[in-house]
């Protein structure tokens, strides 16, 4: 990820009050700076990097929500219910409403 990150970072500098960025953004054998900024395939990556990254901390605040209704509902059949929940709505993180579900 770091990797791809440094792919589409475009560096850049100031000289006194001069934004400059390099005419070779990816060294000397890499493209000048107009094909960088419209190379498609740069979008295409940047735009799955942002997906992964995205999809990473969704996982992640599954997890964060499960243990907050876990501390609530403590009971082994509504942990079931909470997965179901969860799994059902992925995108869904109003906890009041989450607990919502469970007490349905």
């Amino acid at each position: 990820m770091l990797a791809l990150i440094r792919l589409l970072l475009l560096q850049y500098t100031f000289a006194g009050d001069i934004f400059m960025v390099p005419d070779d953004p990816l060294g000397r054998n890499g493209p000048r700076l107009d094909d960088f900024l419209q190379s498609e395939a740069c979008s295409r990556d940047f735009l799955s990097a942002q997906k992964a990254l995205q999809s990473r901390e969704s996982a992640s605040e599954t997890v964060r929500l499960r243990e907050a209704l876990i501390k609530i509902f403590p009971d082994y059949e509504q942990r079931q219910k909470i997965d179901k929940i969860l799994a059902d709505h992925p995108f869904m993180r109003d906890l009041n409403a989450l607990s919502a579900m469970v007490l349905d």
